[in-house]
């Protein structure tokens, strides 16, 4: 798999090889889970020459969480596949989170990878849409942005 953007431009632990421009599975698959969580972060209209780029803006839907869960499914379900060409294929789901967890939405992608890889995140929406990544980020830990 290909050297991610934000890998080459951060360097350390996106670095490939010497003249292979891969990066071995374990760590390619790190770098589609770090470049999601940036995408799901951003909030469009931010940067202003990537219109599209980010989610939109949330707040006005935490009224109506249903509606919220839907637009936030929906917007990744664009998003993802437009800024992160690695994901071949993805299915998102979305849903207001219980009120004991402290998030206010609950998201699940499945995401296909190039070589036939998966990808599994189980990530959550707090009230100042911060996006927290509960399970899937491959080494056990969460995170949040």
């Amino acid at each position: 798999m290909t050297v991610g953007l934000f890998d080459r431009l951060e360097g350390g632990t996106g670095r490939p090889p010497p003249h292979t421009g891969t990066m071995p599975g374990s760590e390619s698959r790190a770098s589609v889970v770090r470049h999601i969580l940036r995408l799901l972060a951003a909030r469009r209209g931010r940067p202003a020459h990537l219109a599209g780029y980010g989610l939109p803006d949330l707040s006005s839907y935490y009224h109506d969480l249903d509606g919220a869960a839907a637009c936030l499914a929906t917007a990744a379900q664009e998003l993802i596949p437009r800024y992160e060409p690695r994901v071949v294929s993805l299915a998102v789901h979305a849903q207001p989170a219980s009120v004991e967890t402290g998030y206010v939405l609950w998201l699940a992608l499945r995401a296909q990878l190039h070589r036939g890889k998966h990808l599994t995140l189980e990530l959550a929406v707090d009230g100042n849409a911060g996006v927290h990544l509960l399970s899937g980020g491959g080494d056990g830990s969460a995170s949040g942005v």
